[in-house]
C-alpha cells in the first residue's frame, strides 16, 4: 500500500512540475535528467494505469522540432496553452484530450489520436482524466 501511495504522491508531483510548460522557440534545446532506476520503475508502471496522458506539442507538422511536454495523472484537469505548434502526439489512456484554437481552450477543438502524430494548427490543450 505505501508503494502505491508513493507512485501516486510521485506523479502528481510529476504532473504539477509539468503542467505549464514554456512556450517552443524554433531552437529549443533539451537537456536530459537521468532518472535514478526505481524512479524510472515506478513511473513506467503508473503510466501503464488508467488516467494518465502525456502531451507532447511539436512545432513541426508531423511531430518534429522542437517540442514540449505535459502530465496530467489520475482525476486531473489542465488548460495548458501554447505558441508556434504545428502537431501533436499522445500517450496513455483514461482521459479526454482537446486542441483548441483559442489560447484558453476555447473556440474551435479537435481530440487528437492516442499514440499517433496528429498534424493540427492549435492555440491551447485540455485534458481531462
Amino acid at each position: 500500500m505505501h508503494a502505491f501511495s508513493l507512485l501516486i504522491t510521485l506523479g502528481s508531483m510529476l504532473a504539477s512540475a509539468m503542467a505549464a510548460p514554456a512556450p517552443i522557440e524554433d531552437t529549443l534545446e533539451t537537456t536530459s535528467i537521468p532518472l535514478e532506476d526505481t524512479l524510472e520503475t515506478d513511473f513506467v508502471t503508473l503510466a501503464a494505469r488508467d488516467n494518465i496522458a502525456v502531451v507532447t506539442a511539436y512545432n513541426g507538422d508531423t511531430c518534429n522540432g522542437g517540442n514540449s511536454q505535459f502530465t496530467v495523472v489520475g482525476g486531473g484537469n489542465r488548460c495548458v496553452p501554447f505558441s508556434n505548434v504545428r502537431s501533436i502526439s499522445v500517450s496513455g489512456n483514461g482521459c479526454v484530450v482537446r486542441t483548441w484554437s483559442g489560447n484558453n481552450c476555447a473556440g474551435s477543438s479537435a481530440g487528437p489520436a492516442y499514440g499517433r502524430c496528429t498534424s493540427v494548427l492549435f492555440a491551447s490543450v485540455s485534458v481531462t482524466c
